[in-house]
């Protein structure tokens, strides 16, 4: 186990199950139905299948399109540039926040990825402000659909909610672009992609369509979405991801490309971590044994953590969790894995 500290970051797990929205993407004279999605089979995937995901992945622009500064604040050693963009044909909002001293002229990045929260779905950067330790770049995306608030001012982004993993991630890979456009102090060779729950799922998704990404830090987040037990156990959020307003073809393309067990990291990750609630009855304990097994076939091999007695929602509360979180975003920092 890794050592402990005496200053611990505060840590803010959000993560509940909830659904709304549809998805503006598709016509909805072509959805599917609760009869439809009764019937969906989960027959196996083909590599075919997965070959056509990376395609359109790649055809997608996620390029930093009509980039301007919402907001900008500076409070002490801290500046927080709120930036708005364009991803498709939505508006949307990211933070970047910056030492107003930098130690270095090129610092590491640090990708914060949040939870899913579709009951209330804000993000609030003061949150984030409070474990920034001024020598990265943090970046926050608020994925469509959500709102980001900071400073008594709200951002919303424009799109979809329930498009809240392979969606969230575009929102994540053209966020990246902005910086890359428009902030020079980020090390571009070194960036951290971590979160928990959904921020996980996006962390591990990062890692396989982004060569930027150096280090994952998961926590708790769902690995396959293409499988009978998932759709029994998310019930109408699931519905409202993968199956309202799409035709069979488009649920099972949506659902494998929100999977990251289906495909494998890029090689210039350098560093993955995976954490865990022994009693995780949100996110079974198959999803991080089957990550990390697939991780090890690709040759690469994850710090694994899992916390007996703890589930979803209350690892925050274990000491053990904590000290090694923590230790894991200071290795990164600290340029342990170069």
């Amino acid at each position: 186990m890794l050592k402990h500290k005496k200053n611990l970051i505060v840590i803010f797990i959000i993560f509940l199950y909830s659904c709304g929205g549809q998805n503006s993407d598709v016509n909805s004279t072509t959805g599917t139905n609760a009869e439809t999605k009764d019937s969906f089979s989960y027959r196996s995937s083909t590599q075919e299948e997965l070959n056509e995901i990376k395609i359109i992945w790649a055809q997608r622009d996620l390029s930093a399109k009509e980039v301007s500064i919402a907001y900008e604040h500076t409070e002490g050693e801290v500046n927080v540039k709120i930036y708005e963009h364009k991803v498709g044909s939505n508006k949307h909002y990211g933070a970047i926040i910056t030492p107003t001293n930098p130690s270095n002229a090129k610092l590491p990045v640090e990708l914060s990825l949040d939870g899913l929260d579709q009951t209330n779905p804000s993000i609030t950067i003061e949150n984030n402000l409070l474990y920034f330790k001024g020598n990265t770049v943090l970046v926050v995306p608020a994925f469509r659909g959500r709102t980001m608030r900071y400073n008594g001012l709200s951002f919303v982004a424009d799109g979809d909610s329930c498009d809240a993993w392979d969606g969230a991630t575009d929102d994540t890979i053209a966020l990246v672009n902005v910086l890359e456009a428009t902030t020079p102090l980020a090390n571009m060779k070194r960036i951290l992609a971590t979160g928990y729950s959904r921020g996980g799922n996006i962390a591990l998704l990062m890692a396989e369509r982004d060569s930027r990404i150096h280090t994952v830090i998961d926590g708790a987040g769902p690995v396959d979405f293409y499988r009978n037990e998932v759709k029994e156990r998310y019930g109408y959020q699931y519905q409202c991801q993968f199956f309202d307003n799409k035709t069979e073809s488009q649920a099972r393309q949506k659902m494998l490309s929100s999977s990251p067990l289906r495909f494998n990291f890029l090689p210039n990750v350098k560093q993955v971590y995976i954490f865990h609630g022994g009693n995780d009855t949100t996110v079974p304990l198959w999803n991080p044994a089957e990550m990390n097994a697939h991780l090890l076939t690709q040759g690469i091999s994850a710090k694994y953590f899992i916390y007996d007695g703890f589930g979803h929602g209350d690892i925050w509360k274990s000491q053990n969790f904590l000290n090694a979180w923590n230790q894991a975003h200071d290795d990164f920092r600290n340029g342990v894995y170069q």
